[in-house]
Protein backbone atom coordinates (compact mmCIF):
# COMPACT_ATOMS: atom_id res chain seq x y z
CA UNK A 1 0.00 0.00 0.00
CA UNK A 2 1.25 3.87 -0.59
CA UNK A 3 2.00 6.02 1.61
CA UNK A 4 -0.90 8.31 2.72
CA UNK A 5 -0.73 11.76 1.36
CA UNK A 6 -1.14 14.75 3.73
CA UNK A 7 -4.21 16.92 3.31
CA UNK A 8 -4.92 20.38 4.05
CA UNK A 9 -8.34 22.32 4.14
CA UNK A 10 -8.74 26.15 3.95
CA UNK A 11 -11.56 27.22 5.35
CA UNK A 12 -12.41 23.52 6.99
CA UNK A 13 -15.28 24.52 9.38
CA UNK A 14 -17.49 26.07 6.31
CA UNK A 15 -20.16 23.80 4.51
CA UNK A 16 -17.90 23.57 1.36
CA UNK A 17 -14.93 22.85 4.05
CA UNK A 18 -17.07 20.08 6.08
CA UNK A 19 -17.98 18.34 2.61
CA UNK A 20 -13.95 18.13 1.72
CA UNK A 21 -13.70 17.14 4.75
CA UNK A 22 -16.21 14.27 4.62
CA UNK A 23 -14.08 13.24 1.29
CA UNK A 24 -10.88 12.65 2.63
CA UNK A 25 -12.17 10.90 5.77
CA UNK A 26 -13.52 8.14 2.79
CA UNK A 27 -10.49 8.54 0.69
CA UNK A 28 -8.08 5.84 0.93
CA UNK A 29 -4.96 8.02 -0.30
CA UNK A 30 -5.27 10.99 1.90
CA UNK A 31 -4.78 11.14 5.39
CA UNK A 32 -5.88 14.95 7.33
CA UNK A 33 -2.86 17.04 8.44
CA UNK A 34 -4.93 20.01 9.23
CA UNK A 35 -8.58 21.39 8.68
CA UNK A 36 -7.56 25.23 8.87
CA UNK A 37 -10.49 27.59 9.94
CA UNK A 38 -9.33 30.80 12.38
CA UNK A 39 -12.82 30.99 13.80
CA UNK A 40 -12.93 27.63 15.02
CA UNK A 41 -9.41 26.73 16.05
CA UNK A 42 -8.98 24.78 19.25
CA UNK A 43 -12.22 23.38 18.40
CA UNK A 44 -12.62 19.59 17.91
CA UNK A 45 -13.89 19.08 13.97
CA UNK A 46 -16.78 16.78 15.87
CA UNK A 47 -17.96 19.61 17.16
CA UNK A 48 -18.67 21.67 14.10
CA UNK A 49 -19.29 18.32 12.19
CA UNK A 50 -20.99 15.66 14.53
CA UNK A 51 -20.98 12.76 11.51
CA UNK A 52 -17.29 13.31 10.83
CA UNK A 53 -16.38 13.13 15.14
CA UNK A 54 -15.94 9.41 14.58
CA UNK A 55 -13.69 10.16 11.55
CA UNK A 56 -11.95 12.43 12.96
CA UNK A 57 -11.81 12.07 16.48
CA UNK A 58 -8.74 13.85 18.15
CA UNK A 59 -8.22 16.27 15.63
CA UNK A 60 -9.72 19.88 16.01
CA UNK A 61 -9.55 22.97 13.95
CA UNK A 62 -6.52 24.92 13.74
CA UNK A 63 -5.75 28.10 12.77
CA UNK A 64 -4.09 29.52 10.13
CA UNK A 65 -0.18 30.34 10.95
CA UNK A 66 -0.67 26.79 12.26
CA UNK A 67 -1.02 24.15 10.16
CA UNK A 68 2.04 24.16 7.98
CA UNK A 69 4.20 22.77 11.46
CA UNK A 70 2.30 19.44 11.17
CA UNK A 71 3.99 19.00 8.02
CA UNK A 72 7.19 17.47 7.47
CA UNK A 73 9.94 19.51 4.99
CA UNK A 74 10.44 17.84 1.47
CA UNK A 75 7.12 16.30 2.35
CA UNK A 76 3.84 16.11 -0.53
CA UNK A 77 0.35 18.27 0.33
CA UNK A 78 -2.67 18.04 -1.48
CA UNK A 79 -4.36 21.89 -0.33
CA UNK A 80 -7.83 22.18 -0.61
CA UNK A 81 -9.26 25.23 -0.84
CA UNK A 82 -12.74 26.04 0.57
CA UNK A 83 -12.83 29.60 0.78
CA UNK A 84 -15.33 31.82 -0.53
CA UNK A 85 -14.78 33.35 -3.55
CA UNK A 86 -12.66 36.41 -3.69
CA UNK A 87 -11.22 34.91 -0.66
CA UNK A 88 -9.60 31.93 -1.71
CA UNK A 89 -6.84 33.37 -4.12
CA UNK A 90 -5.06 35.03 -1.29
CA UNK A 91 -5.55 32.23 0.91
CA UNK A 92 -4.00 29.77 -1.27
CA UNK A 93 -1.16 32.01 -2.53
CA UNK A 94 0.04 32.56 0.62
CA UNK A 95 -0.51 28.88 1.95
CA UNK A 96 2.36 27.53 -1.47
CA UNK A 97 4.36 30.37 -0.18
CA UNK A 98 4.90 29.22 2.78
CA UNK A 99 4.54 25.44 2.04
CA UNK A 100 7.26 26.17 -0.56
CA UNK A 101 9.23 27.87 1.84
CA UNK A 102 9.31 24.23 3.50
CA UNK A 103 10.06 22.25 -0.01
CA UNK A 104 6.83 20.96 0.44
CA UNK A 105 5.31 20.08 -3.05
CA UNK A 106 1.81 21.18 -3.16
CA UNK A 107 -0.92 20.25 -4.78
CA UNK A 108 -4.30 22.68 -5.07
CA UNK A 109 -7.80 21.68 -5.47
CA UNK A 110 -9.87 25.27 -5.17
CA UNK A 111 -13.51 24.99 -4.67
CA UNK A 112 -14.03 28.63 -5.46
CA UNK A 113 -14.46 30.47 -8.77
CA UNK A 114 -11.04 31.97 -8.17
CA UNK A 115 -8.77 29.90 -10.71
CA UNK A 116 -11.89 29.67 -13.12
CA UNK A 117 -10.56 31.81 -15.54
CA UNK A 118 -7.09 31.77 -16.65
CA UNK A 119 -6.78 35.91 -17.06
CA UNK A 120 -7.32 38.92 -14.98
CA UNK A 121 -9.16 40.48 -17.48
CA UNK A 122 -11.91 37.49 -17.58
CA UNK A 123 -11.96 37.23 -13.48
CA UNK A 124 -12.26 41.19 -13.52
CA UNK A 125 -15.05 40.80 -16.69
CA UNK A 126 -17.37 38.49 -14.36
CA UNK A 127 -16.71 39.30 -10.51
CA UNK A 128 -16.19 42.69 -11.11
CA UNK A 129 -13.01 42.88 -8.93
CA UNK A 130 -9.34 42.41 -9.03
CA UNK A 131 -7.64 38.71 -8.19
CA UNK A 132 -6.04 38.08 -5.18
CA UNK A 133 -3.22 36.33 -7.07
CA UNK A 134 -3.06 36.76 -10.80
CA UNK A 135 0.99 35.54 -10.37
CA UNK A 136 -0.63 32.12 -10.12
CA UNK A 137 -3.50 31.72 -12.71
CA UNK A 138 -0.91 30.28 -15.30
CA UNK A 139 -0.65 27.42 -12.59
CA UNK A 140 -4.27 26.11 -12.72
CA UNK A 141 -6.42 24.06 -14.55
CA UNK A 142 -10.33 24.81 -14.85
CA UNK A 143 -11.96 21.53 -14.40
CA UNK A 144 -15.79 22.43 -14.68
CA UNK A 145 -17.48 21.26 -17.35
CA UNK A 146 -17.61 23.85 -19.58
CA UNK A 147 -13.40 24.71 -19.59
CA UNK A 148 -12.97 21.27 -20.01
CA UNK A 149 -11.90 21.58 -23.77
CA UNK A 150 -9.08 23.25 -22.23
CA UNK A 151 -7.45 21.14 -19.74
CA UNK A 152 -5.00 18.59 -20.48
CA UNK A 153 -6.18 15.59 -18.24
CA UNK A 154 -3.21 13.60 -18.93
CA UNK A 155 -1.08 16.32 -16.67
CA UNK A 156 -3.82 16.43 -14.53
Amino acid sequence: MSPSIPAVVLGASGYVGGELLRLIAAHPAFELAAAVSDGSAGKAIGSGFAHLSQAFAGHEFVAHGEWLERLEAGSKLALFAAGPHGASAAMIAAAVSAAEGKDIEVHVVDASADFRYDSTEAYRAVYNAPHGAPELLSNFACAVPEHMDAVDVAHI
